[in-house]
């Protein structure tokens, strides 16, 4: 069972519940405090315009960064300051891009540009250049919502009996009741699952833009991950057989076949 956390930017989404909204939680690792209290009164000025919201942690070497990146979960954006002593930024970068989240933005920050030229192995989002100004900032943070909306996926941070884990809604396969009495779900993602608390609603809920549905009173099922439908059946690509309602059956049975259409499957 599990659960799950440079300057880092994690779009960590809401707990399953209601409408979508986006809240980052940002990590700043800059051995300079004076640029991390810049950073973080730009973050604080872009989400007063903006729809999203920053939890923001505060780190001054890169070791202590990876302690809490270790201990607490991934992060989804990292702003790192890359001229640091002992860790730099860019030996911070390659050891996070060999944990299990490689999907994670890296913004480095720099008063040297030529340290651009080194960045490109740990993929690099976005480069600011000291002294920082708003302007860039804002540039670049308008560069990573895009990009955020333009994968149309959804994260999300799932709690677990022992930990925190973060998934993304396009590796979820299904979601199933355990229990409902105990409200325990079951998400069946591409390569592992995990149980947790919640109900179907919520989720249905929140990944209502995300093509997910209803089969059966028990499950929710991500249509792009479904290989066929037969005998009341829907086969997941992972060859699980999810069962659909007598309630449900016509509408998957024409949502199935407008996928097939339009070369969905």
């Amino acid at each position: 069972m599990h659960k799950l956390f440079i300057l880092l930017l994690m779009r960590s989404l809401f707990y399953p519940l209601g409408g979508f909204h986006m809240i980052l939680n940002v990590a700043i690792c800059d051995d300079e405090e004076n640029d991390i209290d810049i950073i973080s009164d730009y973050l604080f000025k872009y989400q007063m315009i903006h729809d999203v919201d920053f939890n923001i942690s505060r780190f001054q070497s890169g070791q202590n960064l990876l302690n809490t990146y270790s201990k607490h979960g991934v992060f989804q954006l990292l702003f790192i300051d890359v001229e640091m002593p002992e860790l730099s930024g860019l030996d911070v970068a390659k050891r996070i891009r060999k944990l299990p989240d490689r999907d994670v933005k890296i913004v480095f920050v720099s008063n040297y540009p030529e340290y651009m030229q080194n960045s490109f192995d740990v993929q690099a989002f976005q480069y600011l250049s000291k002294p920082l100004s708003y302007e860039k900032f804002n540039m670049v943070m308008n560069n990573i919502i895009e990009d955020f909306n333009l994968t149309h996926t959804v994260q999300f941070i799932i709690k677990t009996d022992l930990s925190e884990e973060v998934i993304y809604s396009h590796k979820i396969i299904y979601i199933h009741t355990i229990d409902a009495h105990l409200k325990r779900l079951e998400i069946v993602l591409e390569d592992h699952s995990i149980e947790t608390i919640g109900t179907l609603s919520e989720w249905e809920i929140s990944l209502k833009d995300y093509n997910f549905i209803l089969s059966h009173r028990g499950y929710l099922v991500n249509t792009s991950q479904i290989h066929y439908f037969e005998d009341k059946k829907l086969i997941m690509n992972n060859g699980d057989a999810i069962p659909v309602s007598r309630r449900k059956e016509k509408e998957i049975r024409t949502l199935f076949a407008h996928i097939c259409i339009s070369g969905g499957l």
